[in-house]
């Protein structure tokens, strides 16, 4: 079982980045906004906040997977983790308000991103949440040029 983040270039997207996320056999290749964070930046979040929670100095943190130009929206989407036990909870995220917290530092996400979202099981298709074993949180994060 293997599990990865890639960032590679796409000519099809409308920025030329893709980011690639490869969990066992499921693939997910989603645009990358780059217009105000470079490919690197976020490979930089990534990697930050992957050891954060790896080192359980936190039970959640934040991947930035998109910060938009304040002309389009002015804010941020996220992937957010929960660490709990030898789990973790990945969910899609949009914050529009307060989003500068979020890119401060790892520390900060875990003071100000809201809870978890959970419901009783026929509430389950309105929270999208993948759950891997915290092992799998040793993602390897590639920036292909």
């Amino acid at each position: 079982m293997t599990s990865s983040i890639d960032i590679s270039k796409d000519t099809r997207s409308e920025n030329g980045f893709v980011y690639e996320i490869d969990i066992d056999a499921h693939r997910e290749v989603v645009p990358l906004i780059t217009t105000r964070w470079s490919p690197e930046a976020y490979k930089k979040q990534w990697v930050e906040a992957l050891k954060f929670l790896v080192a359980s100095r936190s039970s959640r943190c934040a991947l930035i997977i998109c910060i938009q130009p304040e002309s389009d929206s002015y804010g941020i989407t996220y992937w957010a983790l929960f660490r709990e036990g030898d789990f973790v909870y990945f969910q899609e995220r949009f914050i529009r308000e307060n989003y500068r917290r979020f890119l401060i530092s790892p520390s900060m996400v875990e003071r100000y991103m809201p809870d978890r979202m959970e419901g009783a099981f026929e509430e389950y298709s309105k929270v999208s949440e993948w759950i891997l074993p915290i092992s799998y949180s040793e993602v390897s994060v590639v920036c292909k040029r």
